[in-house]
């Protein structure tokens, strides 16, 4: 698909990542014609995290200068016309030009390249310590999980981690690792978040395995 230089913009408090998956309910009516464009256009839009203002009804909203583009991928409209929302983060979009002639923000956009890359030894303790989260988070619902899959890139997989942080690191964090188009320089912003992550599924896992040694046994 072609990629659009022009893009709509839906300002919002989130920081949506490449590969990561949203979920959005649209009920402002400039926004609904933003979706519908979009559809009709078979174009993504692009999610960035505000800057200064309220993601709703405020006209006069800055967006920092760095997204994500977005890409419908189901969506459903109710009686309301309310329209339910699932997209997928596409591709990093830094913002070169800034319009107000719509109901909604659009810009002048490009795509700029990653770039560098992570030492090994960098790429070696994010992959270890990401791996463990995920046999962590197997072994706290009672599952196993033995040598997890990764993504092959190192960017990919920052990506990934910063995402599932969204709840351990305020938005201002994860928009520095989204800036970050060196890698080794987003896995350095990532690592505290995938620090919190680690250190909570720790005593999670703990708490769970004592409470399971300390149920009583049931006989059939």
């Amino acid at each position: 698909m072609e990629t659009p230089t022009d893009l709509r913009l839906f300002p919002l408090e989130v920081v949506l990542f490449p590969g990561a998956t949203l979920a959005l309910r649209v009920f402002e009516s400039r926004y609904r014609q933003l979706v519908a464009e979009c559809i009709a256009e078979g174009a993504p839009f692009g999610v960035v995290l505000i800057a200064e203002g309220e993601s709703v009804g405020d006209a006069n909203v800055r967006p920092r200068d760095i997204g994500t583009t977005a890409r419908i991928v189901e969506r459903a409209t109710d009686r309301d016309g309310d329209i339910a929302l699932s997209v997928v983060g596409e591709q990093r979009f830094t913002i070169r030009g800034l319009h107000r002639d719509r109901p909604y923000l659009h810009a002048e956009v490009d795509y700029p390249a990653e770039r560098g890359g992570a030492s090994p030894d960098q790429a070696r303790t994010m992959r270890s310590d990401y791996s463990e989260l995920l046999r962590l988070r197997a072994a706290i619902v009672g599952g196993y999980e033995r040598q997890p899959v990764l993504p092959a890139d190192d960017g990919a997989l920052c990506d990934r981690l910063a995402w599932e942080g969204t709840h351990f690191a305020p938005p201002a964090d994860l928009q520095e690792v989204l800036e970050a188009l060196d890698v080794g320089e987003r896995l350095r912003r990532a690592a505290p978040i995938l620090g919190g992550m680690l250190e909570a599924a720790r005593e999670l896992e703990s708490l769970v395995a004592t409470t399971r040694l300390k149920a009583p046994e049931r006989f059939n």
